[in-house]
């Protein structure tokens, strides 16, 4: 029997820290569908309130260079695997975005943060073995400058709300980010993260052949990290009225990772994520009430400091960045004594320093989080902006 917060913190944490790991990713990048154009949703006045999105999403496989001057990865766009039909609406600020709600016409302004909801959500995979998701979500607007133009970037939190075939699973959660080039063309990066304790979608083995496909996004690389506690500066509780945890001052250690998956008509989705070596930390405090008693609770982070090093321990730059929108989703887990949460939420880079100087960009986060005991398993993607030549790499670290 747990008798004491101090057993909670303790009980079966290795076991926890297993558990939390088995998970299934699937990094995608859209590209519009040329047979089904996406559709701008128009106001009477003839301004956008939101776009009717047609995009395939295409196998992303990213794979990490040797980290010797700076962080770089290989980033190819292989072969279509999914449909994607979503209803993208923007929304006030106060509105309370649920499944099937509708949200009042609320017309685009490129000069401001919105906010927006996705409705309507059908993932169909190409191959009926794999099958398909229905799926809601909700996030944010932010306009920014890239290479002296206006852009008007985007992130979302999309959450399954039932699926068929080997995504049957309920609970599968999709980080997105990217940007929105009005009236109505969008370019996004997806990562699906399939809770799969039975192990029948993660794979030990290289997926299969990817048949690349042009890149629709030059001039963004992605960068993916795993986060894991760090055993000499553990994650410590805030608590606040009535000694209840509002958050936690977080330091992670962060590990290269090769992500890539394939999914085909005789073996269904594959995925395989490949961990290296740690290669930076990650300091933060953050904001998120894991007894709030609701099904979905919002999280947050501040001062969130990324800082790596190459293979021999020499600093090669920090870098500036939050979750500024996110959300946990409550879930039973065995062995953990009390629910896990999974966690999924998005962020602006703030610049940096060394290789990350004045760096600009998107965070994703997609992650299963315990608080009793205390352990974790994020997987970060940094979307870089920039010319190929400073994050990409042409070739990757042999061991991933």
């Amino acid at each position: 029997m747990l008798r004491t917060p101090a057993d909670l913190e303790t009980h079966q944490a290795d076991a926890v820290a297993s558990a939390l790991r088995e998970a299934a990713y699937l990094p995608m990048i859209t590209v519009q569908d040329p047979a089904r154009p996406n559709i701008p949703l128009l106001s009477p006045r003839g301004r956008i309130i939101g776009v009717r999105v047609h995009e395939q999403s295409h196998r992303l496989q990213i794979r990490p260079a040797a980290p010797s001057h700076g962080l770089r990865a290989a980033n190819r766009t292989g072969e279509p695997a999914a449909s994607v039909s979503i209803r993208w609406m923007l929304c006030p600020d106060n509105f309370e975005p649920l499944p099937g709600r509708e949200p009042p016409p609320t017309e685009l302004d490129p000069s401001r943060s919105q906010r927006f909801v996705m409705l309507d959500g059908e993932f169909r995979f190409n191959h009926e073995r794999a099958g398909m998701l229905s799926a809601f979500g909700h996030g944010r607007t932010f306009p920014a400058i890239v290479n002296g133009q206006p852009v008007l970037r985007l992130g979302s939190v999309i959450s399954s709300l039932y699926g068929t075939g080997q995504v049957a699973a309920p609970g599968a959660i999709n980080t997105v980010t990217g940007v929105i080039s009005p009236p109505g063309a969008m370019q996004l990066h997806f990562l699906w993260r399939i809770m799969d304790s039975s192990r029948s979608i993660q794979s030990d083995w290289e997926p299969g052949e990817l048949h690349e496909h042009p890149d629709p996004s030059p001039d963004t690389t992605v960068i993916a990290l795993l986060g894991e506690t760090d055993p000499d500066r553990p994650v410590t509780l805030i608590t606040g009225p009535g000694s209840m945890p509002i958050g936690s001052n977080v330091v992670e250690r962060l590990r290269l990772v090769s992500l890539d998956w394939r999914a085909s008509s005789i073996g269904g989705i594959r995925s395989v994520l490949r961990i290296g070596p740690v290669i930076g930390s990650l300091s933060g405090k953050l904001s998120f009430q894991p007894f709030a008693g609701a099904t979905v609770i919002p999280i947050s982070t501040s001062e969130g400091r990324f800082t790596f090093w190459n293979f021999e321990g020499r600093g090669i730059g920090e870098l500036f960045a939050n979750i500024e929108y996110g959300q946990a989703f409550p879930i039973p887990l065995a062995p953990a004594p009390v629910p896990v949460f999974k966690f999924s939420g998005f962020g602006r880079l703030l610049g940096g320093t060394g290789c990350f100087a004045n760096a600009t960009g998107m965070l994703a986060l997609n992650a299963a989080v315990s608080v009793f005991p205390r352990t974790l398993s994020n997987l970060y993607l940094l979307r870089l902006d920039g010319p190929k030549e400073r994050f990409r790499a042409t070739s990757f670290a042999a061991s991933l």
